[in-house]
């Protein structure tokens, strides 16, 4: 650009635009009322679609209790699967679920495997779970989809 922008003294009266033009002096600038105009309703809606599975929301689900009470809950129900422990192997089995509106885990499928039983086992215990406290999005409960993982470690008491 080889001009330099006007002094401010020199765009009093004058009317702003990306176009440079001669102006109107001393009409009103006024929006064009077609533009920018929504389909009927009254404006409140929240734009959330609460039947859309989310990966990412702005407050994620959580179980009853939090990390401790998730933690105590698994420590009560996991159990290690017996092929696994005669075998002698350890694993870990990343499961995924979606957390529905009301806080229930529905469509629990496992995307990485351990195998010896251990796969079967974290189903089994996602499907004992308590409702959680459901994701939001725009202060409205949706569903998303989650994943975690299960460790699954012999001791040397097992």
């Amino acid at each position: 650009v080889d001009e330099n922008p006007p002094k401010i003294e020199d765009m009093a009266g004058k009317e702003v635009s990306n176009v440079t033009s001669e102006g109107k002096g001393g009409q009103e600038q006024m929006a064009d009322p077609t533009q920018g105009q929504a389909q009927g309703g009254a404006g409140t809606d929240p734009g959330v679609d609460v039947n859309k599975e989310y990966k990412s929301v702005e407050i994620m689900p959580e179980p009853e209790g939090g990390a401790a009470g998730w933690a105590k809950f698994l420590n009560k129900n996991l159990r290690y699967p017996s092929q696994a422990q005669e075998e002698g192997k350890s694993g870990r089995v990343i499961v995924s679920f979606v957390v529905e509106r009301d806080g229930r885990l529905t469509d629990i499928v496992v995307t990485g495997k351990a195998g010896y039983g251990m796969d079967e086992e974290a189903i089994r215990v996602l499907k004992l779970a308590k409702p959680w406290k459901p994701g939001k999005q725009n202060g409205q409960p949706v569903r998303v989809r989650y994943s975690i993982p299960m460790n699954f470690q012999l001791t040397e008491q097992q």
